[in-house]
């Protein structure tokens, strides 16, 4: 991943108009965006992709579907199509995002990286089987899972390891996913 300029941002998440290298953001614990895309289907699971082991942050451990910074002046619905498509190979329709909220997020990764985020959480439910194609350094496998399996997973302390730990949004992505499944019709 390349050490992009990123937007500074209050901690009330307004754009102070200073920039800053991501790293540097990271290093001083400085507020700025990023993005969550949770991606799911009709069947009622979501995708996950798994982390490769030279991840400075979280690696080897499954996470959300599609997650990135936001450089400078990007828009949050453009990033989230842009990391689809360089971490899954997912060309994905604009109309079909979701966004579900903004939330503020602060993680102490390691001793290095203070992780102080707001982030613009979206959902995008997929029409089709994908054929995925990993982002190398990036991504190193992805899977289907029921909502109720992930839920029972987090649940579970000896399964949750498995998961990035900072899931403190899962549960508003999880509900906005399940409103979305009930308005679905089963085919007869």
């Amino acid at each position: 991943m390349s050490d992009e300029l990123v937007d500074l941002l209050d901690n009330k998440g307004n754009k102070t108009g200073k920039m800053a290298l991501k790293s540097e953001a990271h290093k001083k614990g400085l507020w700025h965006e990023a993005v969550h895309l949770w991606i799911f289907n009709d069947k009622g699971e979501i995708l996950l992709q798994h982390r490769c082991p030279e991840k400075v942050l979280f690696p080897n451990l499954w996470d959300i579907s599609v997650a990135g910074h936001m450089g400078a002046g990007e828009d949050p619905g453009n990033v989230a199509l842009r990391e689809a498509k360089e971490e899954l190979g997912l060309n994905l329709n604009r109309s079909l995002l979701k966004k579900i909220s903004v939330f503020k997020l602060s993680v102490e990764a390691n001793d290095s990286i203070l992780n102080n985020e707001f982030i613009h959480l979206f959902t995008y439910k997929l029409n089709y089987k994908p054929k995925l194609v990993y982002q190398k350094g990036e991504v190193d496998d992805a899977k289907f899972i029921s909502l109720s399996d992930f839920e029972s997973d987090l649940t579970d302390k000896k399964r949750a390891k498995q998961y990035v730990a900072d899931g403190k949004f899962y549960g508003e992505a999880l509900n906005a996913i399940r409103q979305e499944l009930s308005k679905i019709v089963p085919k007869e």
